[in-house]
């Protein structure tokens, strides 16, 4: 018997699958016609903006190494001054051995601090030769510019590059984020360690029955750690440093959230600059463009922070001189209150230290507030022209 033939008619099509295929073609529509516009907006040139950059000097990095050497030096004669503090004698008597108790002093801890003072030293010498032979690979066209750019997280040199793409000026983002973090922490691990080896070994490992003011010793290893942490803030956090920063801020721009509707809206696209004043829709949320051009994603607090410490690095800057300056008033106070000689040594010891990083971090601040002007100036003109 042959197969009968059925007929169907489109009446017979369930309603919610017609609603669905609406809805599906309307979304489609929708995504159509918002890349049209927003592949109109690239095509008139009005994402090709770039942020002009004023030319910075560029600190050589012996500097580093000088650095280094005053931070090792540093450490050293404060350790000196903490076996006065606890071997300390009357050196006025005729067999007091230059008022300190000689004898009683372990060559061996002198000289596990004196090493493990010099390591970074050391180290800083050994990357200096290793930068020259790793710097003829930096135009190398057979590297990445990927590889090119951990060659420099290596080096400890940071080169702002001008991306033609916002997801690879995110990833210099993401990747100077991470570099601000990995430095914070040598910071705060190597003026710990200046401190610990230095200052706290020598007390830790003195004789039992040895009497020396425990109340000075200690404020002194604190005093020791902050002023390591004062110049660790100019050694590790240069004027190179906030610049390249800064310019990478420049190109990540900023996005403020507009409550209400808001008319046109545009799909944000993460392959494209927006410049000044565009209204982008991103997870039913309208954003506006407010800085010259705009890479970041909307509503991410991490490119916001980043965006607003290096937009002016004169603030972040103003931090670390109000640290500074704390850090400075509490060791001259120390030094008002001091009435032995040992005390008064120690105190001008850590202030003329102090003083220098006092005065390279002004020094830093005075130059991205006289750059960092005239730049603003040069961004306003390409604003109204």
């Amino acid at each position: 018997m042959p197969p009968l033939k059925r007929h169907f008619s489109r009446n017979n099509i369930h309603p919610t699958r017609i609603s669905s295929l609406n809805v599906i073609s309307a979304q489609i529509d929708e995504s159509q016609k918002l890349r049209k516009i927003c592949s109109t907006c690239v095509n008139e040139g009005l994402c090709d903006i770039t942020p002009a950059h004023i030319p910075v000097p560029i600190v050589a990095f012996e500097r580093y190494i000088i650095t280094e050497f005053l931070i090792a030096a540093f450490g050293i004669i404060c350790g000196f001054v903490q076996y006065f503090n606890i071997y300390q004698s009357s050196w006025w008597l005729p067999n007091s051995y230059f008022g300190l108790n000689l004898h009683l002093i372990d060559w061996f801890v002198i000289q596990f601090s004196v090493i493990m003072t010099v390591r970074p030293l050391v180290f800083s010498i050994i990357k200096k030769y290793v930068m020259q032979i790793l710097n003829k690979f930096e135009n190398n066209p057979n590297l990445s510019p990927c590889i090119r750019l951990n060659l420099f997280q290596i080096l400890g040199i940071l080169v702002h590059r001008c991306f033609t793409s916002s997801q690879r000026s995110r990833d210099e983002i993401d990747f100077l984020r991470a570099d601000f973090n990995a430095r914070m922490k040598c910071l705060l691990f190597n003026s710990f360690a200046n401190a610990y080896y230095c200052v706290y070994i020598p007390a830790c490992y003195s004789q039992g029955f040895l009497y020396f003011e425990d109340n000075w010793v200690s404020y002194y290893i604190i005093l020791v750690w902050f002023t390591c942490i004062c110049v660790y803030l100019t050694r590790y956090f240069s004027f190179n440093y906030y610049d390249t920063c800064h310019r990478a801020a420049l190109h990540l721009g900023k996005w403020t959230k507009i409550n209400g509707k808001c008319t046109p809206c545009y799909a944000w696209i993460d392959s494209i600059f927006w410049y000044k004043g565009v209204v982008v829709k991103y997870n039913g949320i309208i954003y506006k463009a407010e800085s010259l051009i705009a890479s970041a994603e909307p509503g991410n607090k991490i490119h916001d922070f980043f965006y607003c410490c290096f937009v002016k690095p004169g603030l972040l800057i103003c931090w670390w001189l109000g640290l500074e300056i704390s850090v400075v008033c509490l060791q001259f106070v120390f030094l008002l209150l001091s009435t032995e000689w040992n005390h008064i040594l120690a105190s001008c010891t850590m202030l003329i230290c102090t003083y220098y990083s006092l005065y390279k971090c002004i020094k830093i601040y005075v130059l991205c507030d006289t750059f960092y002007k005239l730049e603003d100036s040069v961004q306003t003109k390409m604003i109204v022209t």
